[in-house]
């Protein structure tokens, strides 16, 4: 097993479910509108997977560089450059 890359399981329904009726609640609890609160919870929660798992990845570049194939991986100078550009 690979733990380099930190996957993240997917999203549970109940998880996708409570972001929808906190978005709801915030909203005002309007009818009509639930596909637009699951769909933007749906997004939500995916994007919070993803900062997470970047975040773990840039706590050890190394382990992000090994997990790519060598046609992905940056080149070391490729990073320094871009750190002092940022």
């Amino acid at each position: 097993m690979d733990t380099a890359k930190h996957h993240q399981p997917p999203p549970t329904h109940e998880e996708i479910a409570a972001r929808a009726r906190q978005l709801w609640s915030i909203a005002g609890s309007p009818e009509g509108r639930d596909l637009e609160f699951w769909l933007a919870a749906e997004a939500e929660v995916h994007h919070e997977r993803d900062e997470t798992g970047r975040a773990a990845n840039t706590a050890n570049p190394d382990a992000t560089a090994a997990a790519l194939s060598p046609s992905e991986a940056p080149h070391a100078e490729s990073r320094s450059h871009r750190r002092r550009k940022a």
